[in-house]
């Protein structure tokens, strides 16, 4: 009886350790984007390149708001969830002296859902790109956002942030997630 008492309360220390101590909680807002920091790409630019068109288009139609869950399934059975809603309209602008017509992302929001051990945060890429269509070589058909969400919690050693993970969330135009990581589980509402 006195071995397994020793070995018992390490055992309980040992796993306590990799809880984290403050994990974001649910309600928390990771992502705040809209599309006036919207950038377009110049790989010389190291703040980021020129202003995007997107960020002063005229809205033609829309916006329209699709919601998503998006839960990550993590290592040692740990998960998080955010709740994801994208604005999505039919934009205007002129580019390359020409007026261009197509759906884009112009406003999405990040918020924890619920957290088993993480500290969340997140980010929107500024640099929108385009979606190539399925018509003629070269048509651009929509817009495309690239988000982060990580997370980071300690190990079971309690070693801090010792374990990373997180997903590349990709929203099309239209405000549809494009295909993501099998460790990520994605239910519009």
């Amino acid at each position: 009886m006195q071995r397994t008492l020793p070995v018992a309360l390490f055992a309980v220390a040992f796993v306590a350790c990799g809880k984290v101590k403050d994990p974001t909680p649910k309600g928390t807002v990771v992502i705040a984007w809209d599309r006036s920091t919207a950038k377009g790409y110049d790989p010389k630019d190291q703040e980021g390149g020129p202003k995007h068109p997107l960020a002063d288009a005229k809205i033609l139609e829309g916006p329209k708001t699709r919601s998503y869950t998006l839960t990550f399934k993590g290592i040692e059975g740990k998960n998080y969830s955010v709740d994801l809603d994208v604005d999505a309209a039919k934009v205007s602008w002129s580019e390359g002296g020409k007026d261009e017509t197509r759906w884009a992302t112009t406003k999405i929001t990040a918020k924890v859902a619920s957290n088993d051990a993480f500290h969340v945060f997140g980010k929107c890429d500024d640099h929108v790109a385009y979606e190539m269509g399925t018509g003629a070589p070269g048509e651009v058909t929509d817009t495309v956002v690239n988000c982060d969400i990580g997370s980071k919690r300690p190990n079971s050693f309690g070693d801090k942030d010792a374990i990373s993970e997180g997903m590349l969330i990709q929203i099309d135009g239209t405000g549809k997630i494009l295909p993501v990581a099998d460790k990520v589980e994605v239910v519009e509402h």
